[in-house]
């Protein structure tokens, strides 16, 4: 066995890890089995993961996306109080 580094978003690290604990296995042997699951797939089963997966992943960036706009949307109101209260 070889060691490797991969890097992942927090997202996806804490849904492996939460996954591995309810599994009761590690993230490394999680990632080595979802590895070789994908690497055994047929090519119709890989080209309906790889949709779903877009799917997931256009779903992730709408949240992120969401929760941007509700930041500036909290920074702009706290920036009219402020100025209010400065009057």
């Amino acid at each position: 066995m070889k060691k490797t580094t991969i890097y992942l978003e927090d997202k996806e690290l804490e849904m492996l890890k939460q996954k591995a604990f309810m599994l009761k296995t590690s993230v490394a042997e999680l990632i080595r089995k979802s590895i070789k699951a994908l690497c055994s797939l047929s090519t119709t089963e890989e080209e309906k993961a790889m949709k779903i997966l877009s799917k997931i992943r256009n779903s992730v960036d709408a949240d992120e996306k969401m929760n941007k706009e509700v930041i500036n949307i909290q920074r702009e109101i706290r920036n009219e109080k402020k100025k209010k209260n400065n009057r």
